[in-house]
């Protein structure tokens, strides 16, 4: 199995842009049009070099195909730039009456294509638009999977006769392809040979599929055509070690500790604490550490150690006090919490907060923006943060002292009562956590989390985390 190491991720929105500049200073009959959009289609620096050869039309994207497809009749390689919902949907009546099937030399560059833009909702998305096209008559439709090839694509449909559908998206991803490749249209890419197993993929999805095709390799799947459920059983099949295991240690904690008293098994059923903690950690938690207490009603009997910055502390959700959370303390009581554009500020101090490489999420296939905070008592933990996310907290919830918050565009700013607790997921962006319900009370403390004891799907997880 072959890999296909990158050292940065790139959007493919910016391979465009740098492919069109580079058509702009090679071919003096490339120009470039957009509808209002420069910025997200990275059409700026064609602009600001070539404005004798941008064309900007605003919110009128029929126009514009109808101006392209006039401008090809002097001679010119036009290049149109929107969003793929607006590329193709909105304007498909011009684009087959005057482009395809008058063979117009048109280049359609369409940019947040598929789901891929996120929080600008489905009134901007389309995933019907690689159909659409492919079914008009001579449309050349190219879907990149990179930065790399998404440049090396942009340059090559200039030289190419013909209407062409150039798709790409907005989101960041491995930049994997080789920078000096040749483009050829109509030609496929073979990444990796196998043996009976085929994986075909377009776009942004050519990255998971290398992904896919590498974990069956590691699974030992290397024929599926013939036996489909021999293949899924090797796909599911644990260890006999594992499932005895599995058995055997809840027994031995039960028998050698008081469950009630000193330490309790927990499970990670979410992502909000990744990279800490992952989904199907079974952890321990410490439940004197904070002070003994009677079980049931969770009554303090005993008092030991107060909860500090930056300790991850399993608790009773408040708003439904049935369920177990888990969440790291953020601020004790009397401290004032700022998170502001995705920034934590402790009582007017702004936390360290170190950038480190990105995080794989083998589960969901993704990187994550990962850094590393240092709280006021020097305590260094690791975070996720999703660029695609927005910083304002939305739906959040009525609590008890919600007056002691302040919500914003940009975040919030709350006051920690007397006898509670601000906490927060380290995978920020994927946590409903304080900003959303509110201060967690003493009386529903449980304890400290410390330790990994198993986690089936990766034994070297085991371990402290604190």
């Amino acid at each position: 199995m072959k890999d296909f190491p990158y050292t940065e991720s790139k959007d493919t929105r910016s391979g465009f842009g740098a492919g069109l500049h580079e058509l702009g200073k090679t071919n003096p009959n490339v120009v470039a049009l957009c509808a209002d959009l420069t910025g997200s289609l990275k059409m700026d620096a064609f602009k600001k070099d070539f404005p004798e050869r941008f064309f900007q039309v605003g919110i009128a994207e029929a126009n514009m195909m109808g101006v392209a497809a006039g401008l090809t009749i002097g001679g010119k390689i036009p290049f149109t730039g929107t969003f793929a919902n607006f590329s193709t949907g909105r304007v498909y009546d011009q684009i087959r009456q005057s482009i395809a099937y008058s063979d117009k030399n048109v280049k359609i560059c369409a940019s947040h294509a598929g789901l891929t833009l996120g929080e600008d909702g489905a009134t901007h998305q389309i995933l019907e638009d690689l159909g659409m096209m492919k079914m008009l008559p001579g449309m050349t439709v190219i879907n990149p999977c990179d930065y790399n090839q998404t440049k090396a694509a942009t340059i090559a449909i200039a030289d190419y006769h013909g209407p062409v559908y150039l798709r790409f998206g907005r989101p960041v991803v491995p930049n994997f392809t080789p920078a000096d490749q040749n483009f050829v249209i109509g030609e496929a890419v073979l990444l990796n040979e196998g043996t009976d197993v085929s994986i075909f993929a377009t776009g942004h999805l050519v990255w998971k599929a290398v992904l896919a095709g590498k974990l069956l390799a590691e699974k030992g799947i290397n024929k599926v055509d013939t036996d489909i459920n021999e293949a899924k059983t090797r796909l599911i099949m644990q260890p006999w070690w594992l499932d005895w295991t599995a058995g055997l240690f809840p027994v031995i904690i039960v028998v050698f500790l008081l469950r009630s008293f000193l330490f309790e098994p927990f499970k990670i059923p979410s992502g909000s604490m990744i990279p800490t903690l992952m989904i199907n950690d079974l952890i321990l938690v410490n439940k004197f550490h904070y002070g003994v207490r009677l079980p049931v009603i969770n009554l303090k009997v005993l008092d030991n150690n107060s909860p500090q910055r930056g300790d991850v502390m399993v608790f009773r959700y408040p708003p439904k006090p049935s369920l177990d959370y888990i969440k790291r303390v953020v601020g004790v009581p009397g401290d004032e919490v700022a998170y502001l554009n995705k920034k934590l500020t402790i009582n007017g101090q702004p936390l360290v907060k170190n950038a480190l490489t990105d995080f794989f999420d083998e589960d969901i296939l993704r990187y994550s923006k990962q850094f590393e905070e240092t709280t006021t008592g020097s305590k260094k933990y690791r975070l996720l943060n999703d660029d695609d996310r927005p910083a304002f907290i939305p739906g959040t919830e009525d609590f008890p002292y919600k007056q002691n918050c302040r919500y914003s565009s940009e975040g919030v700013v709350c006051k920690v009562p007397e006898g509670h607790y601000f906490m927060m997921g380290d995978n920020r962006d994927n946590s409903l956590d304080s900003r959303y319900w509110g201060f967690v009370p003493e009386k529903n403390i449980v304890g400290k989390a410390f330790f990994v004891w198993m986690n089936f799907g990766n034994l070297k997880r085991i371990g402290s985390f604190d």
